[in-house]
């Protein structure tokens, strides 16, 4: 009997080279740690159980790396790292599809709603350490994508000194 595919948690690794094994790229989100580091999350709060955090913040960027890691939570380098992703990347031309998140306006150093430049030069910074990465794994520019639903998109590119191709969606407040 074929044993069934078991689907990984959605943010790890194991999730990510599936999705990679299985497509012509990948989509996920990053955001940028209270350590500067790139983390691979999608939601602007920790995605596990709220009692694991033991009373403190739920934003990902009031939390360290290595402190997401042991969630369970992938870092942007281990996936650029990884065999399987390199050789994608590399030698078959699939895409890594980034979408760079902003902080919660929750979190005390996004300043806020109205502190858009805040918010323009966090996405920058992330974006700034993600290329940074890009590099030193040699990814190839083609193989990447940059984006975000952010209308100041521009600023944050500008901001963070991107080189890669981008690309700002609509942000809609609408179903």
């Amino acid at each position: 009997m074929i044993p069934m595919y078991i689907q990984s948690p959605e943010n790890t690794l194991a999730s990510l080279v599936h999705g990679m094994r299985m497509f012509d790229g990948i989509e996920f989100d990053i955001r940028l740690t209270s350590d500067d580091q790139v983390v691979i999350h999608h939601d602007r709060t920790i995605s596990v159980d709220p009692l694991r955090l033991s009373g403190r913040s739920p934003f990902v960027e009031d939390w360290t790396l290595d402190e997401l890691q042991e969630f369970g939570f992938c870092s942007f380098e281990e996936l650029l790292k990884h065999p399987e992703i390199q050789e994608a990347v590399q030698d078959q031309g699939k895409v890594l599809t980034v979408e760079t998140k902003r902080p919660s306006l929750k979190v005390k150093r996004s300043g806020g709603f109205f502190a858009r430049k805040k918010h323009d030069l966090h996405m920058g910074k992330t974006m700034h350490h993600a290329e940074q990465l890009l590099e030193k794994y040699e990814i190839p520019m083609e193989s990447i994508v940059h984006y975000a639903f952010h209308s100041r998109m521009d600023k944050a590119i500008n901001y963070g000194g991107v080189k890669g191709p981008w690309s700002s969606l609509p942000v809609s407040y609408t179903h």
